[in-house]
């Protein structure tokens, strides 16, 4: 079966070719070859233009088809990758196996990242202080206004207390 589709999309493709080349173009076509100018044509130049179109126009549709037909059948006949046969390769458990440039870059990069990861900290201990200093800051004002407000609540109540006395108190 898959033979006889393989020899069809041949056929096809060559006959598809052909039809397509004695189309009526706007130079020089293959189409001229039908006939010159006789009266006694098979073709007319108008039936022959509506025939070729037709036929171009099915060749191709039952060329892609039949393509569609083969990859199908191919598709469905082969059910294995080209790599199935191919044995596993197992990477290296150690730095013995890596050799001594590759352990050599490895030691590098775990320095390197060491190395960030002390910035880094460093740099957190820095924010963490200069927000552990602003927050004090903070505090220290804070208490500060709530010390003013007492006190000035404080000498309000003070005179006051005042000042009712004064109004309590007879007048001689």
């Amino acid at each position: 079966m898959l033979t006889t589709l393989v020899c069809f999309q041949v056929i096809i493709a060559v006959l598809l070719t052909v039809v397509v080349l004695l189309q009526f173009g706007k130079g020089a076509e293959a189409g001229a070859l039908m006939g010159g100018g006789g009266s006694q044509q098979v073709f007319t130049s108008s039936a022959k233009g509506n025939f070729f179109t037709k036929m171009t126009t099915f060749l191709a549709i039952a060329f892609m088809v039949n393509t569609i037909v083969l990859t199908t059948v191919k598709s469905n006949k082969h059910k294995e990758s080209l790599f199935d046969d191919e044995a596993p390769q197992a990477a290296p458990l150690n730095n013995d196996a890596l050799g001594g440039a590759a352990a050599g870059v490895k030691d590098a990069a775990k320095s390197a990242v060491n190395t960030k990861v002390q910035e880094a900290k460093s740099k957190a201990n820095e924010v963490k202080d200069a927000t552990a200093k602003k927050m004090n800051d903070v505090k220290d004002a804070a208490a500060k206004k709530m010390n003013d407000a007492k006190d000035a609540a404080a000498k309000k109540v003070e005179s006051l207390k005042d000042a009712a006395k004064d109004a309590v108190t007879p007048k001689k």
